[in-house]
């Protein structure tokens, strides 16, 4: 599992942002709205998710809970001698797992609404586990950095052993607990300077927040034992007095669900190339850990399937979109799945949990979330290869096509996706997984060059697209600066035909709704 760098790289940025604030007028918006003239279909069910994907996928990403029906979780608050956790650590944490919180959502209710109630987590709080040693003497004892985490993981589940029975833990009944949060009591490096205690920065680093795993866990069907789990300092949680963010960002990786930040930002390989390109722009739950998570993400995680568009199949339509709710065109005759390559329109939902971050910068320098309502326009390239390790090297093959959980048993290797927000984890350096379009058609979001601090740019209103003259068409011609080469083809080669346009956005009683026409051009 990749260390999530989720605040890393962007704490200490000077964040651009367009302000929430934006005036417009449904009256003007609705004056074009169309009446639907056809019945789109779903998507089917997908034949496996997300996180079936990635629990072959040898340690790339560390699924290891279900992303549906209900998972029961264990907390454990870890205290070092010289930082004590409040005398109100206790419901700190029980309202920032379970609820109610009084900032953003608890873990629990953001996932409850995130997946459409599809998903039900259950966290126990355990009681602390006193370390007794200091943060310093803890990172700097004898086993190797990067396993000080899983040491502590393997002393903590076998001290509450005669506590819990484990199997209430294991969902799959695989051997394995579904996943510990380990909260520890010291701060993050960036909110204290370890340095003055003696700590380098190799080991003072890991002093932060990320979802990793004991690889070298050995199974037991009848007494589980601790593989995955979320290593996140308390003061995290503490920022608002019950603060999720963090959490809800990092319990994304246990669905097996990547980054979708660049984090080759500070890789010096990539100072020339691609290094600055921000694919999604920042608004996400797996980008910047804003917001809701997006249509594609729902789909593959079994919460709600799209309505789906192959290219050139009627002459000229319209659809109507409910907030939520999304359509995926494909080329023709392309697999009905979520590991496809095609265009997404959702229909941002300024209500429930994206409302929060659109109203409030996190932590006063986050960028705003969408404000607007707005057809949000990604291309997705989630297509799978057949991949395998050479030493630390991961080596992306040949794309499939129509793969079901029965094919995963590979003799040699195993199944991801082939493109990566990370230049260096995608199987092309230029091919993002989740790109979004921006409807302004200026393509800040791909800043090649190296940059000052100041000019780095995040999506904001503008990058939406909403009827009015510049900003409600959509075709791959028009935006082809967005694609491959400046030219108006996905990544497979296929150019798709269809030109969109957004009509209107309508409120009905306490429902939006969005107006699209496609048209063969």
């Amino acid at each position: 599992m990749k260390k999530s760098g989720f605040f890393k790289f962007f704490l200490f940025l000077s964040l651009f942002s367009l302000t929430s604030c934006q005036s417009y007028s449904f009256e003007n918006w609705q004056s074009g709205y169309q009446e639907k003239t056809i019945e789109l279909e779903r998507m089917p069910d997908a034949s496996f998710l997300f996180s079936d994907l990635g629990k072959q996928d040898e340690g790339e990403y560390t699924p290891t809970i279900s992303s549906l029906g209900k998972s029961n979780i264990l907390v454990v608050p870890v205290e070092f001698l010289d930082f004590k956790f409040p005398s109100n650590y206790e419901e700190v944490l029980e309202n920032t797992f379970n609820g109610p919180s009084d900032y953003f959502y608890s873990v629990h209710d953001y996932y409850d609404q995130s997946s459409f109630s599809k998903l039900d987590l259950h966290f126990e709080i355990a009681p602390k586990y006193e370390v007794n040693l200091s943060s310093v003497e803890f990172m700097k004892g004898n086993t190797a950095r990067s396993r000080k985490s899983v040491s502590l993981l393997r002393r903590v589940v076998s001290s509450y052993r005669s506590s819990y029975d484990y199997s209430s833990f294991d969902q799959d009944n695989d051997g394995f607990i579904d996943a510990v949060y380990l909260i520890y009591s010291a701060p993050p490096y960036e909110q204290y300077d370890y340095h003055v205690l003696g700590l380098n920065e190799e080991e003072y680093s890991d002093f932060w927040a990320y979802t990793f795993l004991d690889y070298n866990a050995e199974k037991n069907t009848n007494n589980p034992v601790g593989k995955s789990f979320i290593w996140c300092s308390y003061s995290f949680l503490n920022q608002k007095g019950g603060d999720a963010h963090t959490l809800i960002h990092e319990t994304g990786h246990l669905f097996g669900l990547p980054d979708l930040y660049n984090t080759a930002m500070n890789n010096d390989v990539y100072k020339e190339k691609e290094k600055y390109r921000m694919p999604l722009g920042g608004l996400d739950m797996m980008d910047l850990g804003l917001g809701d998570h997006n249509a594609w993400t729902k789909y593959a995680l079994g919460w709600k399937n799209p309505y789906y568009v192959y290219d050139s199949s009627l002459d000229s339509f319209t659809i109507e979109l409910e907030e939520g709710e999304s359509v995926f065109l494909l080329p023709k005759e392309s697999e009905l799945s979520p590991y496809v390559e095609g265009i997404l329109f959702e229909f941002m939902d300024t209500n429930h949990l994206n409302q929060w971050d659109a109203n409030e910068r996190y932590l006063g320098e986050y960028p705003y979330f969408y404000s607007l309502p707005g057809i949000r326009v990604i291309h997705v390239d989630a297509r799978i290869t057949k991949a395998r390790r050479n030493g630390n090297l991961l080596v992306k093959g040949e794309y499939v096509k129509n793969l079901t959980k029965e094919d995963f048993s590979l003799e040699n290797g195993f199944y991801t996706l082939g493109a990566d927000n990370n230049p260096t984890s995608s199987k092309e350096d230029v091919f993002s997984f989740l790109k979004l379009i921006e409807a302004d058609n200026k393509n800040d979001l791909d800043n090649l060059e190296y940059p000052q601090i100041h000019e780095l740019h995040y999506a904001d209103n503008r990058d939406l697209f909403i009827p009015e003259t510049g900003k409600n068409v959509f075709s791959m011609e028009k935006y082809k600066s967005s694609f491959v080469e400046d030219k108006p083809f996905l990544n497979s080669g296929v150019s798709l035909s269809y030109e969109v346009k957004v009509n209107g956005i309508k409120q009905l009683n306490t429902k939006k709704y969005a107006s699209l026409t496609f048209s063969c051009v």
